[in-house]
């Protein structure tokens, strides 16, 4: 599995993700399995966006390390409350 591609793919995918309320990833770690994962097998990586830990969980899809991914975790952008 190559984790730098992975890591990229999915800086990338929630950059695109958190566009709409000014949020950008600052670090995705995926950590290293040895073995490495097969197919079936799920992997957690966690990134760092705004701050904030999004966990992301990965699903190897095949033995050509094909994969699925989908955040456990949503940011939202609230409203700062005054009580002016």
């Amino acid at each position: 599995l190559d984790y730098d591609k992975l890591e990229k793919a999915i800086t990338d995918e929630l950059n695109n993700s958190y566009s709409s309320i000014d949020q950008k990833v600052s670090s995705v770690d995926c950590p290293e399995q040895s073995p490495s994962p097969k197919a079936g097998d799920k992997v957690e990586c966690k990134a760092e966006v705004g701050g904030q830990t999004v966990r992301v969980d990965v699903n190897v899809k095949d033995d050509d390390y094909n994969v699925d991914y989908e955040t456990r975790d949503t940011l939202y952008d609230l409203p700062t409350v005054s009580d002016t």
